[in-house]
């Protein structure tokens, strides 16, 4: 299990040795119960990041964490609540990061490209990752793989019913929130510990205040 501290410590390692646009950034870091693998808010001006993670990944290896993170770190190091999943995963991995991206995205069961809603994003899977690494890191990523002891498989991908993340930005005109490629704007909301997210059958219903704001399918 990654404890809290050893959590902050990634993020830490993460913001100094690739993303400085975030060093001066107030980061909040947590384990949390959500409806994701993990969730970022940050403000327009980027002077405070929230950062929360799903207690499912508490027994992920530092490796997979650290994929996620850097995921979560790319949305707002782009500012651009608008910025697809594919240009994220793309930003990190042009970082020096697809490494560790690639095995977050197979502990997230995610082997092949996770296409969302309408087919205009995707979340990178393993498979394309693994395709834009340069030989130095592929030679890193199988020593890493056969240290933790994993075979990459189509065959093996298991069906994992949880959205990947949860990203929003906070601007004058209200909490700009993105999920799994669906955006939705909530005048009022500062962070997305504001909402409540209720599973109702095959959707997802998204509360502010009592008040439903807005659905997607799961």
């Amino acid at each position: 299990m990654v404890e809290q501290s050893a959590l902050e410590a990634i993020v830490g390692r993460l913001v100094d040795a690739a993303y400085p646009e975030l060093a001066s950034s107030k980061m909040e870091i947590a384990w949390t119960s959500i409806r994701a693998f993990a969730t970022v808010t940050w403000s327009q001006d980027r002077g405070s990041v929230q950062l929360y993670c799903s207690r499912e990944t508490e027994s992920w290896h530092e490796a997979a964490l650290t994929g996620l993170l850097a995921h979560e770190l790319s949305h707002p190091a782009q500012n651009g609540s608008s910025s697809s999943e594919e240009s994220t995963d793309r930003d990190a991995i042009r970082r020096g990061l697809g490494v560790y991206l690639a095995v977050g995205r197979l502990y997230a069961g995610k082997y092949e490209d996770h296409v969302l809603r309408g087919e205009k994003d995707r979340y990178l899977g393993y498979r394309s990752i693994r395709e834009t690494l340069r030989w130095q890191e592929l030679a890193h990523l199988d020593r890493l793989l056969g240290e933790l002891g994993l075979i990459p498989s189509r065959e093996k991908e298991r069906r994992v019913d949880r959205t990947y993340d949860i990203s929003a930005q906070t601007t004058e005109f209200g909490l700009q929130l993105r999920i799994d490629g669906q955006q939705f704007t909530i005048h009022g909301a500062n962070s997305v510990d504001d909402l409540k997210f209720v599973q109702d059958g095959q959707t997802m219903v998204i509360y502010f205040k009592g008040a439903r704001v807005g659905s997607l399918p799961t």
